[in-house]
């Protein structure tokens, strides 16, 4: 990893990808995780402590994420050769993605847990 850099700039189709995709595991905002670990933090809001603990270790989580992110998508390396990659896909699991994210489909869920935990 540490070989490969610039990947925005060098490669924009597939280092706009591959940032959005970190920042998509990093539960930033407006992604689906983002949904789920807001739900957390909110549900364990009961026990102050526990909800500190758990923003401690999202925080050292994303801490721990930025700074590869960071090398490969922005930094000074040798960028990947791009031929004949076909990224199509990942900027359709992106779009998904953000769509999940904006738009959750929490009803669905709510609806699946009926059916399926009905005794």
């Amino acid at each position: 990893m540490s070989r490969v850099g610039g990947l925005v700039f060098h490669l924009p189709a597939l280092g706009i990808p591959y940032v959005l995709a970190l920042a998509a595991l990093g539960g930033l905002p407006p992604f689906p995780l983002f949904f789920a670990e807001f739900k957390a933090v909110e549900a364990a809001m009961r026990w102050p402590g526990l909800a500190g603990l758990y923003l401690l270790g999202l925080g050292m989580a994303f801490a721990g994420l930025l700074p590869p992110m960071a090398q490969m998508g922005f930094g000074r390396g040798k960028p990947l050769r791009g031929q004949g990659l076909d990224l199509w896909i990942l900027w359709l699991l992106l779009g998904i993605l953000v769509i999940l994210g904006v738009f959750p489909g929490v009803d669905v869920f709510k609806g699946l847990e009926v059916v399926l935990w009905r005794k």
